[in-house]
C-alpha cells in the first residue's frame, strides 16, 4: 500500500506484537496512517470488529488514504458484506484510478456478486498495469464464456463442454398421444408414437406403450370383426371429415395465443372435447 508497509506474517504471536506495537504509534499520534497496518492486523486474526472500528476511525481522520479504504473494503468482504467492500473498493478508486489492491478487490467482488461484464472491465485494467498480475489470470479465467457476435449457442456450448440448452416443444408429443389415446383416437396415438421412436430409437418407454397400443388396437379390431363395437371406436364419419367440421365451428386462435403452452393444450384438448361430442351424437 504506496509507502505503508503491511504486516508480513500471519502468525497470531508475530500478529499480536505487531497490534501492540501499531496501538502504541496510533496512541502517541492518532493522526498516523498506521491505522491501516492495525486494522489489516486486526483482520487477519479474525477480529473483525476491532478491524472495523479502527479502519473507520482512521479514515474519519485521512478521508483521502487510498490503502485505509481498501483496508476497510477487506474487512467488509471478510464480515459479508460484499456491497459495502465494492463501495470502498470503488471509494478508493475515486483517489486513484490505477491502485492495483483496489482494483482486485473490486474485481473479485463484482465476479462473487455475477457482474460478470464489469468484472471483465476491471481485469482488463489490472492487466493493463500488471499483465502478468496472477490473480487478474484466475479471475479471467474464472469467468463464463460469452458468445461472439459470430457464435451461436451451439458454438458456446462445444467451446465450454456444456450441452446446449434443448428447444422447447408447445408441449410432449407423447401427451398428445395419451390425449389421443382418452379419445378414442388408437391409430392416431399410434402413429404419434412411431413418430418419435423414429426420432429416438432409444426411447423404450415409448416403444413399450407402443406395443401395448398395437395389441390394444388387434384385440379390438378382433372383437369387431367378430360382430362386436371396439370401445373408444365408434365413429360414424372419418375422422378427417369430422375434425374439418368440427375446426370449422371452432376458429383456430391467434398465433400469439399459440406461444403459451397452457393454451395450446387447452385448445387442443377443446377440439377433441367436441369431436368426441359429436361422436356420441352420432
Amino acid at each position: 500500500y504506496g509507502s505503508i508497509s503491511m504486516p508480513d506474517s500471519d502468525a497470531p504471536a508475530t500478529l499480536l506484537q505487531q497490534i501492540d506495537r501499531y496501538t502504541e504509534t496510533l496512541a502517541a499520534d492518532p493522526s498516523s496512517p498506521v491505522f491501516v497496518q492495525l486494522a489489516e492486523a486486526y483482520r487477519r486474526l479474525d477480529m473483525l470488529d476491532d478491524a472495523l472500528q479502527v479502519a473507520e476511525d482512521g479514515l474519519q481522520r485521512q478521508p483521502g488514504l487510498t490503502s485505509g479504504w481498501v483496508a476497510l473494503g477487506r474487512i467488509r468482504v471478510q464480515r459479508g458484506d460484499r456491497i459495502k467492500a465494492q463501495g470502498a473498493f470503488s471509494k478508493a478508486l475515486t483517489l486513484d484510478a490505477d491502485f492495483l489492491p483496489a482494483l482486485t478487490g473490486l474485481a473479485r467482488i463484482q465476479a462473487q456478486l455475477k457482474e460478470y461484464e464489469e468484472c471483465r472491465r476491471t481485469v482488463s485494467r489490472i492487466q493493463a498495469l500488471r499483465p502478468d498480475d496472477p490473480i487478474a489470470k484466475q479471475l479471467e479465467a474464472s469467468l463464463p464464456v460469452e458468445p461472439t457476435a459470430t457464435e451461436t449457442v451451439s458454438d458456446l456450448a462445444a467451446k465450454t463442454n456444456k450441452p446446449a440448452p434443448k428447444k422447447e416443444e408447445p408441449f410432449s408429443t407423447g401427451t398428445i398421444a395419451e390425449i389421443y389415446i382418452r379419445q378414442g383416437f388408437l391409430k392416431r396415438a399410434l402413429k404419434v408414437y412411431r413418430d418419435i421412436l423414429a426420432e429416438n430409437p432409444q426411447n423404450e418407454a415409448i416403444r413399450r406403450k407402443l406395443i401395448a397400443l398395437k395389441k390394444r388396437i388387434s384385440e379390438e379390431e378382433e372383437q369387431e370383426s367378430g360382430g362386436g363395437r371396439p370401445s373408444g371406436m365408434n365413429i360414424a364419419v372419418p375422422d378427417e371429415v369430422m375434425v374439418a367440421h368440427v375446426t370449422e365451428e371452432i376458429p383456430a386462435p391467434p398465433a400469439a395465443e399459440l406461444s403459451s403452452p397452457d393454451r395450446v393444450l387447452a385448445v387442443f384438448n377443446h377440439w377433441l372435447d367436441g369431436i368426441q361430442r359429436r361422436k356420441h351424437v352420432q
